[in-house]
């Protein structure tokens, strides 16, 4: 958790929206692959409290915040990253 607060903190210093979006992509996407799948299979996952208590809600103010400051391309460049990495 540090390191990524590190690197988000160097991503955002820098500049790089697109990474910065990519990576409030993969933490909300795995927040909510957690909750899907015990909901699916009706059994706890772990990482699932995590994933709802941090990860969802981080994904999302950081997506919310740089829907607002990055360019256009930039967001979407870091949208087909996020969904990528979990493809």
């Amino acid at each position: 958790l540090v390191l990524m607060t590190f690197g988000a903190w160097l991503i955002y210093r820098n500049t790089w929206r697109w990474l910065l979006v990519g990576l409030a992509g993969v933490v909300f996407l795995n927040g909510a692959l957690h909750l899907v799948f015990s909901i699916l299979t009706w059994s706890y996952s772990p990482g699932l409290i995590s994933g709802v208590l941090c990860w969802i809600p981080l994904g999302i103010v950081i997506t919310y915040r740089q829907w607002h400051l990055a360019t256009r391309r930039s967001f979407a460049i870091g949208l087909g990253i996020a969904l990528g990495l979990h493809a």
